[in-house]
């Protein structure tokens, strides 16, 4: 008795791959970092052929950009999977595949027998004190929005963690102000939200605080000067914005103050716009004019002009007179002696 197996006619090639990447460390990871990986373990299986391969054949096989796949490399090794081995007088390098799931007991299962501190555990593996805030992020985030993040979400957060923001704070802070200040339950406003933040340098919690502070009052002076023109049921443009931001910050009139201004403008026209206010301001600026108080105290002081009284009397024209004449009612003796007098 003995066992056998078929000899395959087309041997067209498989190789095994560990469960333990596919459920802990493919989640979190980019996809073009998970093809760099699978094509280069790929490789890794080949035998010697393996040494006919490196990175720029690599990213020609994928279809990649050559600093794309050394990223890959990099993230990897530091994920505590791959070992990469510098060739000498070159910036080129050789990948070592470790085993996954060496790699997850020695950072998860300690002997009872040995000493480890959690800063023994993270020189093992520097991915290691990474991965747990990662994932203090992704429960604290799950809280917020009341459900279990979907894979993309998944990978959005680990993406502007990984390359743009380390600090757990900022993006905690941006899923918190989508989610309870704007109200937006949409991952894609928090995506953009991130990458506003990006476009301002803001790379520090206390900057970002200060930006959303600062737009919180402009949003307030916005649809305060909306409420005043009777137009609160709508959202001001980015033209009107930036009238209002000259206003402000050029003009250097205080909200207060243009508060005050608006309501005397509507006082003086029925058609007030944001044209009408921005050529008033203007002209009471050149006046050397930017608070209501000094409007009112410049009011104050204008000369009262009183009416003349005229006594002498009113002369009447000739077409009142005519009209007046046109309206009476004439007998037929008047209407003969007239006759006669312009004969």
């Amino acid at each position: 008795m003995g066992f056998t197996r078929k000899q395959l006619t087309f041997d067209l090639s498989e190789f095994n791959l560990e469960s333990i990447f596919i459920t802990d460390f493919m989640p979190v990871a980019s996809g073009t970092y998970v093809k760099v990986y699978l094509m280069g373990y790929m490789y890794s299986k080949s035998g010697q052929q393996s040494n006919c391969y490196d990175n720029r054949s690599l990213a020609t096989a994928l279809q990649l950009p050559l600093q794309d796949v050394i990223d890959a490399w990099r993230y990897w090794e530091k994920c505590g999977i791959v070992i990469c081995h510098p060739h000498q007088n070159s910036e080129d390098f050789d990948v070592e595949f470790l085993s996954v799931r060496e790699v997850y007991i020695e950072n998860n299962f300690i002997s009872k027998n040995q000493k480890s501190t959690t800063a023994t555990r993270t020189k093992k593996n520097p991915f290691h004190a990474d991965q747990e805030a990662f994932q203090g992020l992704i429960r604290s985030v799950e809280k917020i929005v009341g459900h279990p993040l979907k894979q993309y979400e998944y990978r959005e957060l680990n993406d502007f963690y990984e390359h743009y923001y380390k600090d757990v704070a900022i993006l905690l802070k941006a899923v918190d102000f989508s989610f309870n200040t704007r109200k937006i339950s949409n991952f894609k406003a928090i995506k953009s939200l991130l990458n506003e933040w990006l476009d301002h340098h803001l790379m520090d919690i206390d900057a970002i605080e200060a930006h959303l502070a600062k737009q919180d009052e402009a949003h307030k002076l916005y649809k305060e000067v909306l409420r005043l023109l009777g137009q609160n049921y709508r959202m001001v443009n980015q033209a009107e914005k930036d009238l209002i931001n000259t206003w402000v910050n050029d003009l250097k009139i205080l909200p207060s103050d243009l508060y005050n201004f608006i309501k005397y403008f509507s006082k003086k026209t029925l058609n007030i716009n944001f044209n009408y206010i921005d050529k008033s301001l203007r002209v009471l600026v050149e006046q050397g004019i930017t608070t209501f108080e000094a409007l009112e105290l410049s009011l104050a002081q204008e000369p009262q002009k009183t009416p003349s009284v005229d006594k002498s009397p009113k002369k009447t024209s000739k077409r009142y007179q005519y009209t007046m004449e046109k309206d009476r009612t004439y007998t037929e003796d008047e209407l003969e002696a007239m006759l006669l007098n312009k004969k």
